[in-house]
């Protein structure tokens, strides 16, 4: 089935920073989480995308590090402005839904932006708990984007791609469908992506349903996959 075709009827309130339709967890496991497999591969690039918030930043850019110091990637794209819609000033969850979610909802409150700061905790634990150092020069960073589509937009005009080439995509488990589909849209559909999803504790398919804030942010990109997917925004992906 793909994505356009699921029977709901995404529904925003801007008020609320909620979708306001039904959606149920099991369509969330299907549209989210289905097929989400690591391939193996190893590949010239792997694509780090930036988040605020602090538990999934610093998963995602260990994880960086990991694929980084196995061989895995040979270059890592970090992207992330300091406008994304996880940022202080854009935050798109509800004050409730993060107040009652305390411990995992920080977000982080300083000068840099997403892509410089993941970057810092990357070469950090790449180099305290790693042994391993990451080169400059195997870096980029992309600090002007600010949402996934910019994110893969930038990555187009950076790093060069053939087709039939290997790409690794490094997010959140509620996050990777839809950065998948707008890769194939913005970035490339003849390339092969493989997603890796670092473990947070919170927003992978075993429990991102067991904390308000997991729920939401997957309901959020739930309905957001099928809403883009019909409007030619990201891929309409077959799952």
């Amino acid at each position: 089935m793909k994505l356009s075709n699921f029977n709901i009827n995404p529904i925003w309130d801007e008020k609320r920073k909620l979708y306001n339709n039904p959606i149920s967890k099991e369509e969330i496991d299907k549209i989210l989480y289905s097929n989400m497999n690591d391939t193996n591969i190893k590949c010239e690039y792997g694509i780090l995308l930036g988040i605020s918030r602090k538990v999934e930043a610093v998963a995602r850019a260990e994880m960086a590090a990991k694929l980084y110091s196995e061989g895995r990637i040979k270059k890592i794209l970090i992207t992330g402005g300091k406008n994304g819609i996880s940022s202080k000033s854009r935050n798109q969850t509800p004050i409730n839904i993060n107040l009652d979610n305390k411990d995992i909802s920080e977000i982080y409150v300083d000068e840099y932006s997403e892509g410089y700061r993941m970057k810092l905790i990357m070469k950090e634990y790449a180099k305290e708990v790693l042994n391993t150092n990451i080169p400059e020069e195997d870096i980029i960073i992309d600090e002007e984007s600010n949402n996934t589509i910019e994110n893969m937009q930038y990555a187009k005009k950076i790093i060069n791609l053939n087709e039939g080439d290997n790409v690794i995509i490094i997010t959140s488990g509620y996050h990777m469908r839809r950065a998948i589909g707008t890769a194939l849209k913005h970035l490339s559909n003849k390339i092969n992506y493989c997603p890796i999803i670092p473990n947070t504790g919170y927003f992978e398919k075993d429990n991102y349903y067991k904390t308000k804030l997991g729920m939401q942010l997957a309901a959020f990109d739930a309905n957001r996959c099928i809403e883009q997917s019909r409007k030619g925004i990201i891929e309409d992906i077959d799952i």
